[in-house]
């Protein structure tokens, strides 16, 4: 009998044939990228002794293989000071599980860092600024997050996902862990990401790329199946992810939102200096408003608690207060678990839980249990580099087009719009390989345009995704 999880392996399939009839760029383009957006990655192909492929994890294996190859055996790699950050990092992160853990755990856990860290970061940087697609991919981008983000608006009505249950029959036993949590009465929408703050992570990435392409008019007027209507596309499409992004009922997200916006409008500023400490003083002053009225508001709110058996506010409290009041003793309650192995961690999933206390909601909390401080250091020093990297090449084109400058300010909004939401989330599904995908991109843009066109050495004439087109 055909075991109908075989499902998850036919988007490999598919990207091997599309990269290798046509091109990897429009593997990547046309196959990696709609699974990765549209498919929950949750639904797995059951391999015994071997790790467990995922749809995007299977679409990704032929394209990150090709690129790699590329860059290794025809010498088309830039290495930058990022990729030496990247790499010991996730080395790190290796070695910390095989030393706690054993070999069995690491060989999944290396499978995992192929697929949703490494080949994601060598596509980002490899692929995009090279192959000429960088309008094409952030249009086909945010085009798949404001899909998602339309049929999600049932999820918000009627509190029930409309993405698991199409493949959940195909790959059964394999959803009980995941529901749509409700909030004021809604449905916190999380569309196929699994999780509300997650989405709203991934949608504050959609909005500063939507807002670059509405700023450098790099949208048609309308949508051509709709003809000429009262309001342009781009109002539409950016309408459709803010409203989503209020639909996540998520403050991670809107806070890291709006840390990466005031970044990402410094480009766009005739004097990005002057624009760039200004905001940085509104940064600040939201990170003090933002501190001082949430330990107010735990004051206030938090109940005494006799012994971690709950890990929770009192049974009476509202859902926000429970949540707030989780994560507050959180990280109280793990630091003496991290203080214990401050090194080289616990290894994945290995640390002794506390009591009511399964899910760490705090990604830098997890990094330090899983491969210690030294592991939460080497992920910071890659957020950082990234950053410093982008913002010295941003005012290095400052008097270059406008666009062009502002792109650089855009993918340093969404780095720290993701740095700032994982505070209050584990970084899961799919926004580890977008954050990858970006961390890659941003290096691409940061390497100069010598350096850019010897990355990967596509022949420029040739136009690389012409099977699938450009979306929206």
């Amino acid at each position: 009998m055909i075991r109908t999880e075989l499902l998850a392996l036919l988007p490999g399939l598919l990207a091997w044939w599309v990269a290798v009839g046509w091109s990897v760029e429009a593997a990547f383009l046309g196959v990696y990228l709609p699974v990765l957006m549209l498919v929950p990655d949750f639904f797995r192909y059951p391999i015994e002794g071997l790790p467990d492929p995922t749809l995007s994890q299977a679409a990704i294996l032929p394209i990150g293989f090709a690129v790699c190859w590329k860059a290794i055996f025809q010498k088309k790699w830039t290495f930058t000071v990022l990729d030496g950050a990247v790499f010991t990092y996730l080395a790190w992160q290796l070695f910390s599980d095989f030393n706690t853990v054993g070999f069995i755990d690491a060989q999944n856990l290396m499978f995992e860092i192929l697929t949703y860290s490494l080949f994601p970061y060598v596509c980002g940087k490899a692929l995009i600024e090279s192959s000429g697609m960088r309008v094409a991919f952030a249009r086909r981008f945010v085009w798949l997050l404001f899909v998602v983000c339309l049929i999600s608006i049932y999820e918000f009505r009627m509190g029930t996902s409309l993405f698991r249950p199409i493949l959940s029959p195909f790959f059964p036993g394999q959803d009980s862990g995941w529901f749509t949590q409700m909030r004021w009465g809604f449905g916190r929408i999380a569309g196929p990401y699994g999780h509300a703050i997650l989405m709203g992570c991934i949608i504050s990435i959609g909005l500063l790329l939507c807002f670059w392409l509405a700023q450098s008019r790099l949208w048609e007027k309308d949508f051509k199946v709709l003809g000429h209507v009262h309001f342009s596309k781009q109002q539409l499409i950016l309408a459709g992810l803010l409203l989503a992004m209020v639909m996540t009922l998520s403050r991670g997200p809107w806070l890291g939102g709006v840390c990466g916006l005031l970044l990402a409008t410094v480009g766009w500023s005739a004097n990005m200096r002057w624009a760039l400490k200004r905001n940085l003083m509104m940064l600040a002053l939201v990170g003090v408003l933002v501190y001082s009225g949430g330990k107010a508001y735990l004051d206030n709110s938090a109940p005494p608690t006799d012994h971690l058996n709950t890990g929770l506010a009192a049974i009476n409290s509202t859902e926000v207060e429970q949540s707030t009041n989780y994560r507050a003793q959180l990280f109280d309650k793990y630091l003496e678990v991290v203080m214990q192995r401050p090194i080289g961690g616990w290894g994945r999933a290995n640390w002794p839980q506390v009591a009511g206390m399964a899910s760490i909601d705090n990604n830098y909390l997890f990094i330090a249990l899983n491969s210690g401080l030294v592991g939460v250091g080497l992920f910071l020093l890659m957020l950082i580099v990234a950053s410093a990297r982008l913002l010295l090449s941003g005012f290095s084109a400052e008097h270059e087009e406008t666009s062009e400058r502002a792109f650089h300010f855009t993918l340093l909004g969404a780095i720290v719009a993701v740095g700032v939401t994982i505070v209050s989330v584990f970084m899961g599904s799919q926004l580890a390989p977008l954050l990858f995908l970006v961390l890659g991109w941003a290096d691409a843009c940061t390497i100069g345009e010598l350096a850019r066109a010897k990355t990967i050495g596509v022949d420029q004439e040739s136009n690389a995704y012409d099977m699938v087109g450009v979306v929206a």
